[in-house]
């Protein structure tokens, strides 16, 4: 047959879409065979189609993410600028190849699956993905699959309108938040971990105390106050530095040292077999602690105090509470003279307690 669509002019004025069709029916019928046929609803219908085409493709050309488009088959049929700069030879090789080739092994099936569900049933779905680009820089980008509907106003119905891709470039922000995170869990004039920190990684390790028990040693230096006062804070900056070095150099793989203070540390020993283990890691912090440290013509000494919160293998404890219970053995150790260590048991929480009693009775008298 031959076929093709003309528009004319009706009697009111007005201009309207056929298609005629002619069917040579000259060998079996002796004629032609000629079908009008009104389109205009459809080519209506296209014009506008074609109108947000040419809206749609030239806002998406200056977006700062990645836009492709699958029609209802799954063939790729548009990717935008961002897209053909981070894929490699976009012109030539189709878009469904680069994908394959930027998304790595793991995730390769996952984004299939998404393409698969929006096109099958309407789903939308979000994934974080590392992205290979052209230049194979690998990025961390966040992948938005959304059906689309021939029926905008039936979201329950996704049509064979085919889906469209976004993919954003999240590498700098997710980096920059994980800068600040680190900052924020971070003591400023040394580089250790802080308070929050530690609490972190010890609450991750308390869940994980069923075999093993974990120390928690609460280190405060003695005679720290008269370095500053004769040297001033300069000095002592130098001197916290130096200990802080000194005391992660004895710790064993997987401690976690810490500072919470001007002039006081944590360490954190999962997998101490028993109390014992705990005391053999306070003993060297404390012969690292009273060998002397040279600040410019001066050699400053110094020893600490340390405070040993130890949890058995089983028991579970709340890791505030266990910092707390270091921090209480660690002002006994003071208490008896410093430069040795003592540990946690519930007296100390009553003697707190008492102490606490009477100095409110003396401000309420």
């Amino acid at each position: 047959p031959d076929r093709h669509r003309v528009r004319f002019a009706t009697g009111d004025g007005d201009w309207r879409w056929i298609e005629i069709t002619h069917t040579d029916r000259l060998d079996e019928l002796g004629f032609i065979e000629t079908v009008l046929l009104e389109v205009d609803d459809e080519m209506r219908a296209l014009g506008e189609a074609r109108a947000g085409e040419l809206r749609f493709y030239p806002l998406t050309e200056s977006l700062p993410l990645g836009v492709a488009m699958l029609d209802a088959d799954g063939r790729w049929e548009y990717g935008n600028r961002w897209i053909r700069d981070f894929f490699d030879d976009f012109a030539t090789d189709p878009l469904a190849r680069q994908f394959s080739t930027g998304v790595g092994d793991p995730d390769r099936d996952r984004v299939r699956r998404a393409l698969d569900e929006a096109l099958a049933t309407g789903a939308e779905t979000d994934l974080d993905l590392a992205l290979q680009s052209r230049v194979g820089e690998s990025r961390l980008c966040r992948v938005r699959v959304r059906p689309v509907r021939d029926d905008a106003d039936d979201e329950t119905r996704p049509g064979p309108g085919g889906a469209i891709v976004l993919v954003e470039d999240v590498t700098d922000s997710v980096v920059a938040a994980e800068r600040l995170r680190e900052r924020a869990l971070t003591d400023a004039l040394i580089g250790l971990a802080n308070r929050a920190a530690l609490v972190e990684y010890l609450d991750e390790r308390v869940d994980r105390t069923t075999e093993t028990g974990i120390a928690v040693l609460f280190v405060d230096l003695d005679g720290f106050k008269m370095i500053t006062d004769g040297l001033g804070h300069e000095a002592g900056d130098v001197l916290l530095t130096e200990v802080a070095s000194r005391l992660r150099r004895v710790l064993r793989p997987g401690d976690r040292i810490g500072r919470v203070g001007g002039d006081e540390f944590v360490v954190i020993c999962p997998g101490c077999a028993s109390f014992e283990d705990a005391v053999a890691i306070a003993e060297r912090l404390l012969e690292e602690c009273e060998r002397p440290v040279e600040i410019e013509t001066t050699s400053a000494r110094v020893s600490c105090s340390v405070g040993i919160a130890y949890t058995r293998p089983g028991e579970a404890i709340d890791p505030n509470q266990l910092l707390t219970n270091a921090d209480l053995a660690m002002y006994k150790a003071k208490r008896s003279g410093g430069a040795r260590w003592d540990e946690y048991d519930d007296s100390l929480r009553s003697d707190m307690a008492h102490s606490f009693e009477l100095q409110r009775g003396i401000l309420d008298s």
